[in-house]
């Protein structure tokens, strides 16, 4: 019982870090572009 919640868990994680990382990205090129114009 425990190991199936821990791995229904286990891959949320990485998804919402990786999620995060292209949130983060699309904002630091929507600056750029604001830049360049």
């Amino acid at each position: 019982m425990r190991y199936g919640s821990q791995s229904s868990l286990f891959p949320l994680k990485p998804h919402g870090i990786f999620g995060f990382v292209i949130k983060y990205f699309q904002t630091l090129i929507n600056r750029i572009k604001s830049l360049q114009l």
